[in-house]
């Protein structure tokens, strides 16, 4: 079964109580965070920005694997950059697989990252209110998308036949893990599944996700991925920020 989607590497810096969005846009050549691909269907209010992020291409650079990855930068106004890295890929289930285990356990990846955020919070300077030392507050989130698993030609793939059929490797690429699971742990895992239609999937695990659907069925999931931690003085459903020091 040929699959069409890509990996997508998410990591989110804590920098400062504030970054003055306003300031930032004359200092950086960035935009206002668009849904780009725009949403499939209407996007209730509480998927909506109510201070959409700004958004800055951060080029591209290869990894010593020799993958070339496409980075993107975003400020957020309560004080938060993110670094999103995306590889696209048609290959087969044994490539997301590999790269889903090499990728979570690659400190290079986040390093490379990291580099990134020094040098956006350096370009951000004067928009930040009181910035915080570079030891930052950090989380990390790897998210596989499917948007096809058979030939143009063929019928789309429902979620019940994806997970039939693919179960164990969709567990092992939630889990970042090499080798497949035990029946009970795999089992365990896809309990988390979740479809809205008969034809999209998404399977949420603490370190990784994957979701099936089309890019703009998918434009979602990325608000929620990239943004589900919020510093103590808001909300957030996901119930706050937990995350790490770097540095």
């Amino acid at each position: 079964m040929a699959l069409r989607g890509s990996f997508r590497a998410l990591f989110l810096y804590d920098v400062a109580d504030e970054l003055r969005l306003a300031d930032l846009r004359s200092g950086v050549e960035a935009g206002v965070g668009e849904r780009v691909p725009r949403f499939k269907h209407p996007a209730p209010e509480y998927v909506r920005f109510a201070r959409p992020p700004v958004v800055d291409p951060g080029g591209r650079f290869e990894l010593e694997t020799g993958e070339a990855l496409e980075a993107w930068i975003k400020y957020y106004d309560y004080g938060v950059v993110s670094i999103e890295l995306e590889l696209p890929f048609e290959c087969d289930w044994a490539a997301p697989v590999e790269r889903s285990s090499r990728w979570i356990a690659d400190p290079g990846i986040e390093k490379r990252a990291y580099e990134l955020a020094k040098r956006a919070v350096k370009r951000a300077a004067g928009a930040l209110v009181r910035p915080y030392k570079e030891a930052w507050i950090t989380e990390d989130y790897y998210v596989v998308q499917l948007q096809d698993v058979a030939a143009p030609c063929e019928p789309r793939v429902t979620a019940a036949e994806l997970l039939a059929a693919h179960g164990r490797e969709i567990a092992q690429i939630v889990r970042g893990e090499s080798v497949p699971l035990s029946d009970g742990e795999q089992q365990e895992i896809l309990q988390s599944s979740i479809s809205y239609y008969p034809a999209d999937l998404l399977v949420v695990g603490w370190t990784a996700a994957l979701v099936y659907d089309t890019a703009e069925g998918a434009a979602p999931c990325w608000m929620g991925f990239t943004v589900p931690w919020t510093k103590a003085r808001g909300s957030s459903p996901a119930g706050g920020w937990h995350g790490k020091r770097n540095g």
